[in-house]
């Protein structure tokens, strides 16, 4: 993922990371819609752990769901969501679902 805005924290990064990273999980796992390549969930996944790894002390706003991940399946995200998460993530993912044959709009 390109972050051009300057000014985006490394915290609004990960946040940013970590919402793609669950919206395709839920996609991929509970929805049976993989919009994005494995190879580009694979980079995003990479991009998030090495940011995560070079910031150890920054908090992204889904940190909770993501102890103990590796990059290497999303498959539990969705369980560790709060409710509120859960829904806000949800609702990202029905309006990807919705919008991924439109021509004007790039997702991924």
């Amino acid at each position: 993922m390109k972050f051009s805005n300057p000014y985006f924290t490394i915290e609004e990064k990960l946040s940013l990371l970590q919402r793609w990273i669950l919206v395709h999980s839920m996609l991929y796992y509970r929805f049976n819609s993989a919009i994005a390549t494995d190879q580009r969930f694979d980079d995003t996944c990479k991009q998030y752990l090495e940011l995560r790894n070079t910031n150890p002390f920054a908090k992204g706003r889904y940190d909770y769901a993501f102890e103990g991940f590796d990059g290497s399946t999303g498959f539990d995200l969705e369980s560790k969501l709060s409710e509120h998460h859960h829904w806000l993530v949800q609702q990202d993912a029905y309006l990807v679902m919705k919008n991924k044959n439109r021509k004007d709009i790039k997702l991924c």
